[in-house]
């Protein structure tokens, strides 16, 4: 049995259409509901950097020979950032939802 056997790998798989495209421009209200997104988890890698400083000053943390305290200040803020991502992902959709003009919404 070769691959033309199964039709159903071979079918297209339609994918949804969503009527804002690359050429829509966000309402003032939208811009605010991503930059407050952002301005949150920018703070929480932020402080979850100086508290990581923090503890590599004090000898709690140690070190890297060669780097320095670089690589640990950058696993701490990606690792918050992504984690703060996850944890406002919720809260921003639902405030995309209740927009008064919700074409971002909608596709939510």
């Amino acid at each position: 049995m070769g691959m033309a056997d199964f039709p159903e790998l071979n079918a297209e798989v339609p994918r949804p259409v969503s009527h804002i495209g690359a050429d829509h421009i966000p309402t003032e209200e939208e811009r605010r509901v991503l930059i407050l997104d952002v301005t949150r988890c920018c703070a929480l890698a932020a402080t979850s950097m100086l508290i990581t400083q923090g503890l590599i000053s004090k000898g709690i943390l140690s070190s890297h020979p060669k780097y320095g305290s670089i690589p640990k200040l950058i696993l701490a803020c990606i690792m918050t950032y992504s984690g703060g991502k996850l944890s406002f992902m919720e809260t921003c959709q639902e405030k995309f939802k209740n927009l008064k003009f919700p074409p971002l919404g909608e596709d939510l």
